[in-house]
């Protein structure tokens, strides 16, 4: 019951962030190209000295999305994806800081990069940078609220909405769902799980019978290959 009030809790708290994490300038376009497993494990470099990334592989989980997504800092920098950080188990380790650190690596890094091609094409890049643009998803939580879409939002141990409540201290505020709409969605999901466990109970019953019966016809058969013998 707690894990199924938790999930629809955050489920509204997700719609009631989303006008604030979408953007504006953003949202109806361009759309981009994403790859939603890039990762250490999918790239091939060309040795282990340079490191030169020559190919990037499994693109079946690729697809078009707003630009604000294609921005947002890459979730592979501990390796690991944030949904992946499992706190329980290690819990001296401080991922989110971690990660903050690595990003900022990152992000250094990117903007050498981008100085260098602009000195190479001896002109000024228009727009805004990638960095810059990074930067700013770290920095007002649309990075984690991509993580929250990546990871299907609901689930309240999801490293993402620690670090958003960092950015809105006021997240449960924002909680659009009243205590009565709540407890009638507890009763409902509540009674689904009964009919669910009636409906199981009868066909475990019904399989156990045919393996039953499946065992005995396979011991008959061995017998009468036996004795044929």
């Amino acid at each position: 019951m707690d894990d199924a009030r938790s999930k629809y809790a955050h489920r509204g708290i997700f719609k009631a962030i989303s006008s604030h994490l979408v953007s504006d300038q953003h949202d109806r376009g361009p759309f981009k190209l994403v790859c939603d497993d890039m990762r250490f494990g999918n790239m091939l470099v060309n040795n282990a000295k340079d490191l030169k990334i020559v190919a990037v592989l499994d693109w079946e989980w690729a697809y078009t999305a707003p630009y604000q997504m294609l921005y947002s800092p890459p979730r592979w920098l501990l390796i690991k994806k944030p949904i992946h950080w499992d706190v329980e188990d290690l819990p001296h380790i401080s991922y989110l800081s971690q990660y903050k650190s690595q990003f900022q690596i990152f992000v250094k890094i990117l903007e050498e990069v981008e100085s260098q091609r602009e000195q190479d094409m001896g002109t000024t890049l228009t727009g805004e940078k990638m960095s810059s643009l990074m930067r700013k998803s770290m920095n007002d939580g649309k990075f984690w609220f991509h993580e929250l879409v990546y990871s299907c939002f609901e689930s309240a141990d999801n490293p993402a909405w620690s670090a958003i409540r960092e950015i809105i201290p006021n997240l449960d505020e924002l909680l659009g769902i009243s205590e009565n709409e709540l407890d009638a969605f507890i009763d409902d999901k509540m009674e689904q799980l009964r009919l669910y466990n009636v409906e199981w109970a009868a066909l475990k019953k019904e399989i156990d019978r045919e393996a039953a019966e499946f065992e005995a016809l396979m011991n008959k058969m061995e017998k009468e290959d036996a004795n044929e013998i």
